[in-house]
């Protein structure tokens, strides 16, 4: 009779639909997750890359609309929206916005959005509508709290229709609360003025702020400066914020991410940190006091970031740098119950980085479930997740129509089902509570066994390869021999097996056997040349085979560099084939090289060498004195210009072998002619001893005036000014020279009138051959005998002034020239002008 009674009220009493506005995500570095699916998707289609704070929203079918990391607006079909960019959010605010649907108006989104450390809260609006159900940004940037924390969450009203979104103020202890009827959003805010003054560093606005899924408690993480949580209790019908209870005791920078439970019994605080962290489980209510004497800590783990409640009832995890969503997996049971488990979904192609999105998060206070074993052939195990505290009954639809009616259906709380064959399938539950009946579908995957074929057993010859391929897209792989690639080259017998799993994770093997037969398919090169000094390498390798040389070795190669017979015996890796290979080695020889120029030089300069020797195609290759090569040519090499002994090399070479050295070593031999004598003036009559030097081999040029041309020092007896060369020679044919001047002193003729008007002719007193007096001193004497200029060893360079420099007037001067120490001669010279 009672369940007759229970049933009359369920029949009665309204239905409850679990929402799917959250079960799309986008967040960090092109990550995305789709929770419409069991279990949960990664994505790759993400535009989005920031490094905290995001948003998404979806319709309540699960379907995208949009999603934002508060600057910029994407549509369903991730292109940026119309007058989608701009908005006031910022990538490193930790919360940069939540999107909030308009209670009354399917097509009216709230975009709310937060500057970072301490800036202000903005609104935007989108409908949906707009462009084909893309949307469009219709009003933007309005301001509505000019200081603000990073913090912002949202929660249903108790009314279950209206929306309470919570921020923070800078620099106060205020919880501002707006609300979103029917009519909209109300601007005149609840204040709450309770807890922790934020604003003692701007680093104190760093952390979320969380509502719990009930909508009965807050939770803020004040990051870097204070490292506290504070919770407090939460009116959904007033917007009030009360009771705060502080922990404190944090490690690392501090607490980042907090998530309550389902059920709000646990709250979960990330400290955040790039080096082993904690993860903290607090049963509520609490005390205030240190976190580490009131909580339980389920684990300890680097880089952690977010936290967030899911549509499946898990808490999932961002760590910073990771392809992979860590969870917990029942976070309405305490302790170790809670399951903490890392690398729970695959983000493929995306990373997270700190953030994960912020929703309403009345989205996540229904019921959910999960499952495990989902291949084809598995038991699908279901494990419900509820906040709901007291169910009266409920039941599952497995909607496998293959199964027969009496298993497709089960009223156990954590039931099992084998489905008949893969594909998707909407399994609905519905838990009967408090007059109500709340229902839950999501599509649950049975995937394929992989079915792997590396193909039938096989024998291959040595050299010989196989590619193995696993051919299931998307998948893990390990191989027997470790390796975890999908395909895998044999090289070498044996038995080969893989083990895949699919991306749902499902296992499947496969295997084969490789067997290798062996030809001998080497052997010794033909008779070749060696050069001297040169070592070259018999090598026979054959995988797996022996040898025996005729060196005794029995490595598969030897070393030769020495002309000579070598053999080797080669027998296979099955020592079912052998072969012998002889090889003749013979060492190249050059002709001596023979230099044909002569290499004795007289003057600087370039020069050419003729060498000869070379045969066939052989060619020259001429070195320098530190033996780097200058050129490769056919024999005839031009020197560059030389100005001292060279030292230079030679060296045969027929493009692989190299003769020896041979050193052409070029010699100055340029004597060098020496007069003793200088320049020099003589007294007509008087003779001059020549000393010449520099050579073996003497001769004066011309021989006028010499007793003896042709010796080193002869005796010149000159009646004139006379210029002798000295040409002197060695035995190897070089020569040089050197002159001499002999000036014989003469009568000087002395002019009695000049010139000097500037017009070139006759400007200067000349006086012939008084350069051959050079202790002359001339002085010049107007008619009064004072002195009016005076020059030593004049030498024709007076042109008519005094001492002064000033031109002397046209007159008739009287001279006085002292020739040398004993004579002197006097008389007039007349100026004219």
């Amino acid at each position: 009779m009672k369940f007759y009674i229970l049933l009359a009220l369920l029949l009665c009493s309204g239905t409850l639909l679990a929402q799917k506005q959250g079960n799309i995500w986008y967040f960090g570095n092109y990550a995305g997750v789709d929770f419409n699916t069991s279990p949960p998707t990664g994505l790759t289609d993400g535009k989005l890359s920031t490094s905290e704070g995001c948003a998404s929203i979806a319709d309540e079918n699960g379907k995208l609309l949009f999603y934002t990391d508060g600057i910029t607006v994407f549509n369903k079909q991730h292109n940026v929206m119309e007058e989608g960019e701009g908005l006031f959010g910022d990538p490193s605010s930790t919360q940069s916005g939540v999107i909030i649907p308009h209670p009354a108006n399917k097509n009216i989104y709230y975009v709310f959005t937060v500057l970072a450390q301490g800036g202000s809260l903005y609104y935007s609006i989108v409908d949906i509508s707009k462009n084909s159900g893309k949307g469009k940004v219709v009003e933007k940037n309005k301001l509505l709290l000019t200081q603000s924390t990073e913090k912002i969450t949202a929660v249903k009203h108790k009314n279950g229709e209206d929306i309470w979104v919570i921020t923070h103020e800078y620099l106060s202890n205020n919880f501002v609360c707006y609300i979103i009827t029917k009519n909209g959003l109300q601007i005149l805010p609840v204040v709450s003025s309770v807890g922790t003054f934020m604003g003692l560093n701007n680093l104190s606005t760093i952390g979320y702020l969380k509502a719990s899924p009930k909508g009965g408690k807050l939770a803020a993480a004040i990051d870097h400066v204070e490292k506290i949580v504070e919770i407090y209790d939460f009116d959904k019908e007033t917007g009030k914020v009360s009771n705060p209870v502080t922990l404190n005791g944090f490690e690392n920078v501090g607490p980042y991410g907090v998530e309550f439970s389902p059920n709000e019994k646990f709250l979960y605080v990330a400290e955040e940190g790039f080096y082993s962290s904690n993860l903290y489980q607090i049963k509520l209510p609490v005390s205030a006091g240190i976190v580490g004497k009131k909580s339980k800590i389920i684990s300890k783990i680097a880089n952690t970031g977010a936290l967030q409640v899911a549509s499946d009832g898990k808490i999932y995890i961002s760590r910073y740098g990771s392809s992979y969503l860590d969870a917990i997996e029942f976070p309405n049971l305490e302790g170790a119950q809670s399951s903490f488990k890392e690398k729970v979904i695959d983000l493929k192609t995306g990373t997270c980085l700190l953030g994960l999105p912020t929703f309403i998060q009345s989205y996540f206070d229904e019921i959910a479930f999960t499952t495990m074993a989902n291949c084809i052939g598995d038991v699908t195990q279901f494990k419900i997740n509820s906040s709901v505290e007291k169910i009266d009954s409920l039941r599952w639809d497995f909607a496998d129509p293959k199964s027969p009616a009496l298993n497709n259906t089960s009223t156990n709380s954590n039931p099992s089902h084998r489905y008949s064959d893969t594909g998707s399938y909407d399994v609905t539950l519905k838990v009967y509570h408090d007059g109500v009946v709340a229902r839950f579908t999501k599509a649950v995957v049975i995937s394929p066994i992989p079915a792997i074929s590396l193909g039938i057993d096989t024998m291959l010859l040595y050299g010989q390869t196989l590619l193995l391929d696993a051919k299931w897209p998307g998948s893990k792989y390990t191989w027997n021999n470790g390796t975890t690639q999908q395909t895998y080259l044999v090289n070498a017998p044996g038995s080969y097996s893989v083990t895949v799993v699919s991306a749902a994770g499902c296992s499947g093997s496969g295997g084969i056997n490789v067997k290798y037969d062996q030809i001998i398919n080497v052997g010794l090169k033909s008779d070749t040349l060696i050069c001297k000094n040169e070592t070259i390498t018999l090598d026979v390798s054959l995988p797996g085979a022996s040898y025996v040389w005729s060196t005794g070795s029995t490595a598969s190669s030897i070393n030769v560099n020495q002309p000579g017979k070598y053999w080797v015996t080669i027998t296979n890796a099955y020592q079912s084939r052998s072969k012998t290979d002889t090889i003749n080695v013979k060492e190249y020889q050059f002709e001596p090289i023979n230099i044909l120029s002569n290499t004795i030089l007289c003057e600087s300069g370039a020069t050419l060498i003729n060498v000869s020797g070379a045969r066939n195609n052989e060619r020259y290759r001429w070195y320098n004195a530190n033996q780097k090569l200058i050129e490769e040519n056919s024999g005839n090499f031009r020197t560059g210009i030389l100005k001292q002994d060279t030292l230079l090399y030679v060296q045969l070479t027929n493009g692989k072998c190299e003769g020896v050295l041979t050193p052409v070593v070029l010699k100055f031999d340029k004597p060098k002619a020496n007069i003793f004598n200088r320049d020099t003036i003589i007294t007509l009559g008087a003779t001059v001893k020549l000393q010449g030097t520099g050579a073996k081999y003497y001769h004066w040029i011309p021989a006028a005036y010499l007793d003896n041309a042709d010796i080193a020092n002869p005796t010149s007896t000159p009646n004139d000014d006379i210029t002798y060369q000295l040409v002197v020679l060695n035995d190897n044919g070089c020569s040089d020279t050197a002159t001499v001047n002999i000036r014989v002193k003469k009568q000087i003729v002395i002019p009695n009138t000049f010139t000097p008007n500037g017009d070139g002719i006759n400007d200067y007193w000349s006086i012939k051959y008084i350069d051959r007096l050079p202790k002359n001193h001339v002085y010049i004497y107007n008619r009064n005998g004072t002195l009016l200029r005076d020059i030593k060893n004049y030498m024709n360079n007076w042109n008519g002034t005094n001492n002064n420099g000033q031109p002397l007037p046209a007159a008739v001067y009287y001279y006085v020239i002292q020739l040398d120490e004993q004579t002197r001669q006097s008389g007039y010279v007349t100026i004219i002008r």
